[in-house]
């Protein structure tokens, strides 16, 4: 009687744990989860990641990186309906271009400063 009382006690508790477990390692542990914490936008997680530019960390911080996530449809339209979500059109692209221009530039920066 005793073993039961205790197996549905701990069981609950032992799922409850590896639940918890997996919530922080994808809250900290996870580049889209860190995006949550630094930025302040929450995003779903991604079929696939990309990195296609990682810089080594410096003085400045941890690096700057470029990174491409791939979505479903699905949570393509979730990630639309969030406040943060911005159209690119005409009257943006022109921002998007400046914002990856200096991107390029300070990356390049970065680089030559390591090269020195």
């Amino acid at each position: 009687m005793k073993k039961r009382t205790l197996s549905l006690v701990l069981v609950p508790i032992l799922i409850a744990l590896v639940g918890l477990g997996y919530y922080l390692n994808e809250k900290f542990n996870t580049t889209y989860g860190v995006w949550d914490i630094n930025w302040g936008f929450e995003v779903p997680k991604p079929s696939k990641m990309t990195n296609v530019i990682e810089s080594d960390p410096s003085f400045r911080g941890e690096g700057e990186s470029y990174i491409i996530a791939d979505y479903s449809e699905n949570k393509v339209e979730r990630v639309k309906n969030q406040t943060f979500w911005k159209e690119i059109d005409g009257s943006t692209l022109e921002e998007v271009s400046k914002q990856i221009s200096q991107f390029q530039k300070d990356v390049k920066d970065i680089n030559f400063e390591k090269e020195e």
